[in-house]
């Protein structure tokens, strides 16, 4: 989670006005697990790496990384 938390404050210190609306672990069948991240401005898939021994998790490469500007269409499962 530090790796994601330090993204934040670096995207934040570049655009003081987006903010954090819904975060959520996810496992996507085409990408594997991680972080779905919405807000005000964008959409982004944080991959993570879990150990069950110690129960640590580990941020790895943002996959997609959406402005809300470029998605034309939605839907719901």
């Amino acid at each position: 989670m530090k790796n994601w938390y330090l993204k934040l404050q670096e995207l934040s210190r570049k655009d003081m006005d987006e903010k954090k609306l819904k975060q959520e672990d996810c496992h996507e069948d085409g990408i594997g697990q991680g972080v779905l991240t919405l807000t005000n401005k964008r959409i982004a898939f944080d991959k993570t790496r879990s150990r069950i021994m110690d129960f640590s998790k580990h941020m790895g490469e943002t996959i997609l990384d959406i402005p809300l500007n470029d998605i034309s269409h939605t839907w719901r499962e």
